[in-house]
């Protein structure tokens, strides 16, 4: 039997070639499967743990910790901030100023997350409240709703691109007269 090396070599590339795309393909497949996975299984409540700790702004023992909730590049924009607060130092340092403010304060989710997923991005729109005791010992409830767009990392957890805050407005006096 004659065989000719050069054929022999082009028929070994050519099954070669044959296997590298069969197992490539297999490959995509099975990357399919597990971001579907992922999505279906882990979404709701990765969404809700890092939304949970985002409202930890107040009590979280490690502000660094809060700001690395977010993107390098993520941004808080808040009513008492225009600029918003842009990037992971400037997120840690509102933290840190947030929890050395005086008095007792609480902020937290006040009602269903309300989601929509579009491509690679999670729209969150979240009801909140927030109550402090103020320095002239009144206490203060503001309440709104955080719009947060998310972004779901390979991992299955999330990581905060942006937040914004809408104030409700309807804040309540707490220094009610008796005879009223």
């Amino acid at each position: 039997m004659d065989i000719n090396r050069g054929s022999l070599l082009q028929f070994a590339c050519f099954k070669m070639s044959k296997l590298v795309v069969v197992v490539f393909a297999a490959f995509l497949l099975a990357s399919q499967v597990s971001a579907k996975q992922c999505a279906q299984e882990d979404d709701a409540k990765s969404l809700s743990q890092t939304l949970s700790k985002f409202f930890d702004l107040f009590v979280v023992d490690d502000c660094e910790t809060w700001a690395n909730l977010f993107v390098d590049s993520g941004v808080f924009f808040h009513p008492m901030f225009p600029g918003g607060v842009s990037g992971k130092t400037e997120l840690a340092t509102f933290c840190k100023t947030n929890q050395a403010a005086k008095g007792p304060s609480l902020f937290r989710q006040d009602g269903q997350i309300r989601l929509t997923v579009s491509g690679s991005f999670y729209h969150a729109l979240v009801p909140y409240v927030y109550s402090a005791v103020k320095d002239n010992g009144k206490e203060f409830i503001n309440s709104g709703w955080e719009a947060a767009v998310l972004h779901r990392n390979a991992d299955c957890s999330f990581s905060i691109i942006t937040v914004t805050e809408f104030f409700n407005r309807a804040v309540l006096p707490f220094d009610f007269k008796p005879d009223q």
